[in-house]
């Protein structure tokens, strides 16, 4: 199998992030808003 990577997006790793993180967001949509604060 020669799969040829052209673009991050290509790369399985990415995919799979991606698909985590709409997952993410859309579990956390409905958070009341004190709790989607960011804090660093």
């Amino acid at each position: 199998m020669d799969v040829k990577i052209r673009d991050f997006r290509d790369l399985y790793a990415w995919q799979n992030g991606h698909k985590l993180v709409l997952n993410i967001y859309q579990i956390t949509k409905n958070f009341p808003s004190d709790e989607k604060i960011f804090t660093y």
